[in-house]
């Protein structure tokens, strides 16, 4: 899926050091790059995910913001859905929210959404968070899609992401690839979002 891979890049962009790098940034550094390792071995045991789950789970407090991000893409890329551990994550984001960059924060959001855990708390404070004014320069169309998307997997909506996925649409669609073009009219539509300037603008980008 295009958005697992564009969050692939971002997060191989923002760890610091090689995520199989033996030097260590703390307990919850060590644990987040060990998920990777494991989601990077097709060959890693249910009990070697188990465990290393059990380890996050005590880490959790210990994880920062960047932990946090390959963390949970590392979930996501293994196609594992850790309930408790992602309990404890969904507390501990909000606490973390100024560690998180726009991107970071759709990160996190994407992977909840493709493992389909709904936490209208969680979606609530870090989409609050990627749509402050302070962030306002980091946020991208492309941002604004990925957004969407989780909402919308999720059966959730944000009127601020609307109003501002709105505004995207209609003054920068012509920014947006295809793929995020489809994703951002199906949230609208999903939405039930009849907005005559999104109609004109998406209809100009088709042309």
């Amino acid at each position: 899926d295009q958005l697992l891979r564009r969050n692939g890049s971002l997060v191989a962009s923002s760890s610091a050091g090689p995520v199989g790098s033996a030097a260590s940034g703390g307990v919850g550094e060590d644990v987040a790059k060990a998920a990777w390792r494991l989601a990077c071995t097709p060959t890693a045991s249910h009990s070697a995910w188990e465990s290393l789950e059990d380890r996050a789970i005590d880490a959790c407090s210990s994880l920062r913001g960047k932990d946090v991000v390959l963390l949970l893409h590392a979930c996501t890329v293994a196609q594992r859905r850790p309930r408790q551990l992602l309990e404890k994550l969904a507390a501990e984001i909000p606490e973390k929210l100024p560690q998180l960059g726009v991107a970071s924060l759709c990160v996190c959001l994407h992977a909840f959404a493709q493992m389909r855990v709904r936490d209208g708390k969680l979606f609530s404070a870090a989409t609050r968070r990627a749509l402050h004014p302070d962030l306002r320069l980091e946020l991208e169309p492309s941002h604004v899609a990925s957004l969407a998307y989780s909402h919308v997997r999720c059966v959730l909506m944000d009127k601020g992401l609307v109003r501002v996925a709105k505004l995207h649409l209609s003054e920068r669609a012509n920014q947006l690839p295809a793929g995020e073009m489809a994703t951002m009219l199906q949230a609208f539509a999903t939405w039930r979002v009849d907005d005559v300037a999104v109609a004109a603008a998406s209809a100009v980008v088709a042309v």
